[in-house]
């Protein structure tokens, strides 16, 4: 199958988006009190541009990942590409390749259950958009 990279790149600009957001003006002060740090303490020695550039290579390592399974599971098939069944398979990918992880992480890093709750939403819904659009644009 051939790579689509209009998906690929499009996907790869999700996780940094949704988390500006998600991160940001909906639960940034919520995920804020969930670290027991001040801001001025969580930005100590905090780089934006390392940080996006990191959240840029990585979102395209997931964004690729996604699109070889997505595609593996439907070769030979004609499932049709549409957002809702990419999305669907994104958020699945989320909960059972992703969250498991960060979840048994989190209880060693000493997490709050707010803290983990807001990253496993972040997750779901970046990773069921990243399945979405690399869907309906395969």
């Amino acid at each position: 199958m051939e790579i689509n990279w209009l998906a690929i790149g499009l996907a790869t600009l999700v996780p940094t988006v949704v988390g500006s957001i998600w991160y940001g003006p909906l639960f940034g002060k919520l995920w804020i009190k969930s670290t027991g740090k001040t801001e001025e303490e969580l930005m100590d020695g905090f780089s934006i541009p390392k940080v996006m550039i990191t959240n840029l290579v990585l979102g395209f390592f997931l964004a690729f990942a996604i699109w070889g399974i997505m595609t593996g599971m439907h070769r030979g098939s004609d499932h049709g590409s549409w957002f809702g069944h990419g999305a669907f398979h994104g958020a699945m990918l989320a909960l059972f390749l992703v969250i498991p992880p960060m979840v048994i992480m989190s209880q060693y890093d000493r997490k709050t259950a707010t803290n983990v709750l807001l990253g496993v939403g972040y997750w779901t819904i970046a990773m069921a958009l990243m399945g979405g659009i690399i869907d309906a644009l395969a």
